[in-house]
């Protein structure tokens, strides 16, 4: 599990915390979490093993969706407490200008 961890979880979770993730994103990133998992305790899919066992014997590995959730409001209550003062403070914050328009369909 410490291969898991150091390696592959940092690979799953790069960049992750600072992007939207869809439902569909959230699939994928558990499906590749499962097959991970899967080859570390060196379970096949014939197998028949479900997933809350493979997580249970992993020490109760958190789901990638999760573990992102988790950093993104990590990240989210730093920026709340940076100073007011700070671009990423400011940018976030930032009340759109009345005469800006959302262009919807824009080709």
């Amino acid at each position: 599990m410490r291969i898991f961890t150091a390696l592959m979880l940092p690979i799953l979770l790069c960049g992750a915390d600072s992007r939207t993730i869809f439902h569909s994103d959230a699939q994928k990133l558990e499906t590749f979490q499962m097959q991970c998992l899967r080859r570390v305790l060196g379970i096949t899919l014939q197998g028949l093993v479900q997933n809350e066992d493979i997580r249970r014997r992993c020490c109760d590995q958190p789901p990638a969706a999760a573990e992102i959730r988790k950093r993104w409001l990590k990240g989210f209550g730093h920026l709340c407490r940076m100073e007011p003062s700070r671009l990423p403070h400011e940018l976030s914050w930032r009340v759109r200008p009345t005469g800006w328009k959302i262009q919807r369909n824009a080709s």
